[in-house]
């Protein structure tokens, strides 16, 4: 875990690219974030974000995540959110996001 309070572990699964967060998704980690997935393959067409170890989201949280699926999706790819716990899918569902985001549950 860096200093921020968020721990990001990459993954190659196959065709896809896993980021297994834990820790707190705030301000003070969206950047550490985005440099993450930043430079994942173009040729990569999922990119999942394990959220199963993410103990708080703030709005800059919701923020990064809702940029990042929009990036991916102007470039034809997929984020996906999966294990979310329940609090953040209930932030989700408060922020009408639901039906924005791919969750897999």
């Amino acid at each position: 875990m860096d200093d921020n309070g968020l721990a990001i572990d990459v993954i190659n699964r196959g065709g896809a690219v896993a980021l297994l967060l834990e820790g707190e998704l705030d301000l003070d980690c969206t950047d550490e974030l985005q440099t993450c997935l930043g430079p994942v393959d173009a040729s990569v067409p999922i990119v999942a974000l394990d959220l199963g170890g993410v103990t708080f989201v703030d709005s800059w949280g919701l923020v990064t995540i809702v940029r990042e699926h929009r990036r991916l999706s102007e470039a034809g790819r997929t984020l996906e959110l999966h294990r979310v716990p329940s609090r953040v899918l209930d932030l989700l569902a408060r922020t009408e996001l639901l039906d924005y985001l791919q969750v897999v549950i």
